[in-house]
């Protein structure tokens, strides 16, 4: 072969190479930009799997995974979970070691390993396998740890199988008392806005509920709705007004709330005096001879349990530097028109507002007012 010849095939050769090595890269790249999980807690998972496949002790490896488990943001439980049960291969069907490997290399089941293996249940809890997940339920003990475990084992409640759900109720009632009221109210910035959609529980989210309603974690939610700038914090306020107890936080929500939507739901609900929350949907016809009709949420409400100004916080609302919470307490003095005596003067101070929907209703205060006064 000649030297030009030799030097094309290994050009080739080398092309190829970097070509592949670019496709694994990028391949790569992309699976990091899907997965919920960073690099390094795949790679443990991997081992694990490896070695849980085996029958080998997990142990040493293991040793790392709860805490960098609990580094996951909760909102990515679903993602999550999918991850690391293809991570550390949790399958359902998964063959256990056989008599003769446990006899020559001290094999270890799944069930072993979890019995043995200090918080092993962090993992197994999300086992393909029901009799698992149920076993890890149970080893449970104290304290949770994070917002993700906690999200975690509430959505065991939710589980597909019955078992499982009786575990996790179990687990709650010894568990969920002693969490840190921060780490829960953390967890019910994801959990509240999602809690509707679960249909397996009956009465398994009484829980969820009962812990939720907490003083202290009813306190800490409020602080996290009030700080945090973006995110579903008005869906999570509104679902949290099922419970009386919240009541005491709305005025501090309506005024110190960094997202002008939670101070308008803050605000709303103060100058109703009525506490409204989602409590399902129905089907509503917009035309029957096409068949035609349209998903509509329903609420339920609720009179608040706190004194209130509606004219006061109207008030206050109206030099908000927000349109939102403007057009909120413009519709409050809609509401109220009849027993705030200069409704009509309150109603012309903003007749030229920047934000549209101020305007229009300063208007129709005024109009309403003319239309009484001619009649």
């Amino acid at each position: 072969m000649g030297w030009k010849s030799g030097w094309s095939i290994g050009a080739a050769s080398s092309a190829l190479t970097t070509i592949a090595e670019a496709t694994v890269s990028t391949a790569v790249m992309m699976d990091d930009k899907r997965s919920a999980l960073p690099v390094e807690l795949r790679e443990l998972l991997n081992s694990v799997g490896n070695l849980l496949k085996h029958g080998s002790d997990v142990d040493k490896t293991f040793q790392p995974i709860p805490a960098m488990l609990d580094e996951i943001q909760a909102e990515l439980l679903t993602r999550a979970e999918a991850d690391i049960v293809q991570c550390a291969e949790l399958h359902r069907y998964w063959p256990e070691p056989t008599r003769v490997a446990r006899l020559l290399h001290r094999a270890q089941t799944h069930s072993e390993q979890l019995e043995r293996v200090t918080r092993l249940e962090h993992l197994f809890v999300f086992h393909r396998d029901g009799r698992l997940r149920e076993a890890a339920l149970r080893k449970f003990n104290g304290p949770i740890s994070s917002p993700f475990m906690f999200a975690a084992l509430s959505w065991r409640l939710n589980d597909w199988v019955a078992e499982v759900r009786m575990a996790a109720v179990e687990c709650a009632t010894r568990c969920f008392p002693q969490t840190d009221p921060l780490v829960v109210a953390r967890a019910a910035l994801v959990l509240l806005s999602r809690r509707a959609t679960w249909s397996r529980w009956i009465t398994e989210g009484e829980e969820v509920d009962a812990v939720f309603c907490r003083p202290a974690v009813i306190s800490a939610l409020a602080t996290l709705i009030i700080q945090r700038p973006t995110g579903p914090n008005p869906t999570v306020l509104r679902v949290a007004l099922r419970d009386p107890i919240i009541d005491s936080e709305l005025p501090r929500i309506a005024s110190d709330a960094v997202q002008p939507a939670a101070r308008a739901v803050a605000y709303q609900t103060l100058i109703a005096g009525e506490a409204n929350w989602p409590q399902g949907w129905r089907w509503r016809w917009v035309d029957k001879t096409i068949g035609a009709r349209r998903r509509e949420t329903v609420f339920a409400s609720r009179p608040i349990t706190i004194a209130t100004s509606p004219e006061a916080y109207i008030l206050q609302a109206l030099t908000d530097p927000s349109g939102v919470v403007r057009s909120t307490a413009m519709s409050g003095l809609i509401r109220h028109r009849d027993i705030i005596n200069n409704a009509e003067e309150i109603a012309r101070r903003f007749i030229d507002d920047p934000a549209r929907g101020v305007r229009e209703r300063a208007e129709f205060v005024l109009k309403d007012s003319t239309s009484v006064v001619r009649r």
